[in-house]
């Protein structure tokens, strides 16, 4: 349950014959221990939870009449702290939380003239609370009524809180809350008519919102949508994304990054309510509102989420011939929904909660017969996977979950103490992503023929194992070799490759965490070693020159005007010379298939210095040519030549 890096000393000198080959190793998904939320005292409820790409998790509820949180980094949850006053009445709790440690809570709270007005408290850095709290609706407006308000994070901070408001009588309108990181006010848009309630909202990371909820109709309701474009202060005009009927009040919405959503509710037919879901295109226009369940079934208690690739996963509980069931079903951006049942597990499901990562791994957590519940797929060859807590008096419903960007998951719960009137929360994590690795070295330049390849791993749930490195290389004149293996099961973070010169060599790297589960390879880093001049064709007016100082012991010398050297059949995206630098040093012109890249000043102090000559446009083909165009007796001293793809 830490984060290390790993660090080491010179591990091995691999020979560039000695490349190795292994197996992809498979995923290893284990759960932790079941720690604590919080502390015993009154029996939470309203329990509430948001989960971060990059894993960190809030938790809130009510103990009493003020609302709590607490919040998790790398799988441990810190200590819970009152977020509102003790001397005044809290309601209907939601978080948020993004990526950049912005965490929010908001709730209803009775003023001291009466009215329900959203209020509001913000994490701070180090994980507590600010003190005391922000009322973010005027006492003038309408009072908050309905389910508890939604609340999405924006990735600057931003909170976009939708709620329905009332005038007590027939006004019912949905309305939108911005409230700016540091801000202590915020600001209200109304964006429906007067006969409206049950949103929900969502952003995303370019900072798109889209808020859709419920709309009462002569007959029957609707369900209507607006969106507001990143970085646009006016709300784009009401779209309707369902024909008017018998929808239900629960209506959810997510977005991807591209612009693309999923808007998700239930309709009544035949005695029966039916998930149903639209897609939402770039610009946030609805497309057809799509049967989703089966029509011989009641289906409750929906839960939508969607990644930025466009997969939508929903899940509800279904009910059919009196039995209960947790189904879900799932919907590629280009395809249709796919729907099964998961594994039963207990005979009252409560409340389940559906989570998507970016890398595919579907996630749904419920309650039900005092139990804490999850049915999973890390890879989508493998069959679902069932998790029990077993009896912990788990309270249903009091499901708390979700899932990061790798797949790591969370479970929680609310747990009845041997006194029923106490209570706290519990939570494990499903640590199914290997180790993050990023390499430090190679240079871009190597002089020599031994590449220093250096990395570091992290892991967000786990300790971190041993790492194999994976390099694919390129002669001068050549195309790139097939991947192979460099080096498997390195733990010490460094390794000296022996290669040849003037190859491009690049290296990845993948880690394993402390419970087997593989990472992803990290990004290339590529280094080039030089072309040694004792190659090169001494046209005119060059000599060969010994010196320690030099690579491979020598340079190509030159003093006279018009001294020129070349070498033929280079492949190659970057030059660059390697050279000796005198105070007397001469100029040079450098040609590539014919083209003149440049004139350079070879003057100044010190050997084996890189003078990069040019960057074209993709890998050309073609001789190099380098001319002396300075006067005669100034000296130029070639030592190489860097062909870089």
């Amino acid at each position: 349950m830490f984060t290390r890096k790993t660090t080491g000393i010179l591990a091995a000198s691999l020979t560039a014959g000695a490349l190795l080959t292994m197996p992809f190793a498979s995923a290893a998904p284990t759960w932790t221990h079941i720690q604590n939320i919080g502390v015993s005292g009154a029996m939470p409820d309203a329990s509430t939870s948001a989960v971060a790409d990059n894993g960190d998790v809030v938790v809130a509820w009510l103990r009493g009449d003020r609302v709590m949180a607490a919040s998790a980094k790398h799988g441990v949850f810190g200590p819970a702290y009152y977020v509102s006053e003790a001397t005044d009445v809290a309601t209907r709790p939601s978080v948020a939380i993004n990526n950049h440690g912005d965490a929010v809570v908001v709730w209803v709270q009775d003023d001291t003239l009466g009215h329900a007005r959203l209020t509001g408290n913000r994490r701070n850095a180090d994980g507590t609370f600010q003190a005391g709290f922000n009322y973010l609706s005027k006492a003038a407006e309408q009072d908050v009524e309905g389910t508890a308000p939604r609340v999405a994070l924006q990735e600057n901070g931003t909170a976009r809180i939708a709620y329905t408001s009332t005038d007590g009588a027939d006004v019912h309108q949905v309305r939108v809350t911005t409230w700016a990181e540091g801000a202590l006010t915020a600001t209200t848009a109304t964006v429906s008519d007067s006969s409206a309630g049950y949103p929900d909202i969502a952003v995303n990371g370019p900072g798109t919102v889209q808020v859709a909820w419920s709309d009462l109709q002569d007959g029957g309701s609707q369900i209507k949508t607006r969106r507001l474009p990143a970085g646009v202060n006016v709300w784009g005009l009401t779209k309707i994304a369902s024909p008017v009927d018998g929808f239900g009040p629960d209506v959810q919405v997510a977005l991807s990054d591209s612009g693309t959503g999923t808007i998700a509710t239930t309709r009544h037919e035949d005695f029966n309510y039916r998930v149903v879901a639209t897609k939402l295109s770039t610009d946030g226009t609805p497309g057809s509102a799509t049967y989703v369940s089966a029509a011989d079934a009641m289906a409750g208690e929906i839960s939508l989420d969607q990644n930025d690739a466009g997969t939508a996963l929903l899940a509800w509980v279904q009910t059919k011939d009196g039995e209960k069931r947790v189904a879900q079903a799932t919907r590629p951006l280009a395809g249709a929904w796919t729907t099964g049942l998961i594994a039963k597990a207990v005979d009252a499901p409560y409340r389940p909660l559906a989570g998507i990562a970016e890398n595919g791994t579907l996630f749904v957590g419920y309650t039900g017969d005092d139990r804490m519940l999850a049915s999973y797929q890390v890879n989508n060859l493998l069959p679902w996977e069932l998790y029990s807590s077993g009896d912990i008096d788990a309270d249903a419903p009091s499901t708390l979950g979700g899932v990061d960007d790798e797949g790591n998951i969370f479970l929680g719960a609310i747990v009845r103490e041997a006194d029923p009137t106490k209570g706290h929360g519990v939570a494990r994590f499903l640590d199914s992503a290997g180790a993050h690795t990023s390499l430090s070295k190679p240079s871009q330049f190597t002089i020599g023929t031994k590449p220093a390849v250096a990395w570091s791993a992290t892991d967000r749930l786990s300790g971190v194992g041993d790492t194999d490195v994976m390099v694919s290389t390129v002669s001068w004149n050549g195309n790139f070799d097939p991947d192979a293996y460099a080096a498997q099961h390195d733990a010490d973070g460094k390794l000296t490759y022996v290669g040849h010169g003037g190859r491009t060599y690049c290296f990845k790297a993948r880690t394993r965490d402390a419970v087997g589960n593989t990472g992803a390879f990290s990004d290339e880093r590529c280094t080039t070693t030089p072309i040694d001049d004792v190659s090169f064709d001494r046209v005119s007016g060059f000599k060969r020159v010994s010196s320690t100082g030099a690579y491979a012991g020598a340079y190509s010398g030159a003093t006279k005007k018009g001294a020129t050297l070349q070498f033929a059949g280079v492949h190659a995206s970057r030059l660059a010379l390697l050279v000796s630098k005198v105070s007397n040093g001469g100029t040079i012109e450098v040609y590539f298939h014919g083209d003149k890249l440049g004139s350079y000043n070879l003057a100044g102090s010190g050997n084996k210095k890189i003078v990069d000559i040019a960057t074209l446009d993709s890998v050309e083909s073609g001789t190099v040519v380098i001319k002396v165009v300075s006067a005669d007796g100034k000296s130029v001293r070639i030592d190489g030549l860097f062909a870089i793809h």
